[in-house]
């Protein structure tokens, strides 16, 4: 796989490792996740939820690969793991429709493309969306220098966990062989990005810290992604848990088994990302946008974005 270049955001002091479970807020709201609590299986295994109890789907449950049932230090058997839907419909933190005017309002979100600049672009689309009149277009260039992201000033700052994300997105064309990235959320612990692009044609996660990727991108792990089909909306929807670290990933409502991380170390999925067995990111932003490590180009459209603590509905 061609090797990632440097994260776009800004460069900040890794917070210390015992604030993995601390809940940020976008904008200030938010549930924290960590600390001791009683256990909560997730995907088969055994976490820990905040000792207060996290807001729904909280504890970013995902559906087990196996059918084991954990129990707590009590001896006490736990609940069944959520199901990935169990959570849909809830409150969204932030959301926008891009439907505010023509242009990017610089109040709300700056265009960031640090190191250099070039061709790409990002601009408010009157031609395609998925609600309303109006998207979010990005004019995705080859190459690295002509990267580009819109971050949301408003989702600055540490973000509160689980942190759950649904945006639409349309693609002019397929995902490439080459890898690419159109999601970046700047790490503050490894001062680097967690990313969601592309590689092989298919939906990939990159941590650029150590160039890992979910799934792992042999035949059998591509096989376990989607691709996203050009000219057509897509309700795209991740997952980020920190206390225990989970990533899920659903594509038009359906889970996408290749993008789930959990703490079962799965051949052909998150065996790779599992080998840095102290990852717990430590998120503070959100950009959309593009990044080619090569010769891949596309044009790409976001619409109906929403943040939370809980997943959140295909719906704007």
């Amino acid at each position: 796989m061609a090797a990632c270049t440097s994260d776009d955001a800004p460069a900040s002091a890794p917070l210390p490792a015992g604030a993995a479970g601390s809940g940020g807020g976008f904008g200030g709201a938010g549930a924290a996740v960590g600390g001791a609590g009683r256990p909560v299986p997730v995907a088969g295994r055994v976490g820990r939820a905040g000792a207060s109890g996290a807001a729904s789907g909280g504890t970013g449950a995902l559906t087990p690969r196996a059918g084991a049932v954990a129990s707590d230090d009590a001896g006490q058997e736990d609940p069944p793991p959520s199901q990935p839907d169990a959570a849909v419909g809830g409150a969204a933190s932030f959301s926008d429709s891009f439907e505010a005017g023509e242009a990017l309002d610089p109040a709300r979100y700056e265009v960031v493309m640090p190191d250099c600049s070039g061709s790409g672009s990002a601009t408010i689309d009157g031609s395609s969306a998925h609600s309303g009149t109006r998207s979010l277009r990005i004019q995705g260039a080859a190459g690295y220098c002509n990267h580009v992201f819109v971050r949301a000033k408003a989702l600055t700052g540490a973000l509160a966990a689980p942190l759950y994300v649904r945006v639409f997105i349309k693609v002019a064309a397929p995902l490439p062989a080459g890898h690419t990235t159109f999601v970046a959320m700047h790490d503050a612990r490894e001062n680097k990005a967690l990313r969601l692009g592309g590689q092989n044609e298919v939906l990939v996660w990159n941590r650029e810290s150590d160039d890992a990727t979910l799934p792992e991108l042999s035949p059998t792990g591509v096989g376990l992604s989607k691709p996203l089909t050009p000219a057509t909306w897509h309700c795209l929807e991740w997952l980020v848990g920190v206390a225990p670290p989970a990533i899920a990933t659903w594509l038009d409502g359906q889970p996408v088994t290749g993008l789930t991380l959990d703490a079962v170390a799965t051949a052909d999925v998150d065996r790779q990302w599992q080998r840095k067995a102290d990852w717990a990111p430590q998120l503070d932003d959100l950009r959309l946008g593009w990044e080619s490590y090569g010769d891949q180009t596309n044009t790409l459209w976001f619409d109906d974005l929403a943040v939370g603590t809980s997943r959140l509905a295909c719906s704007p």
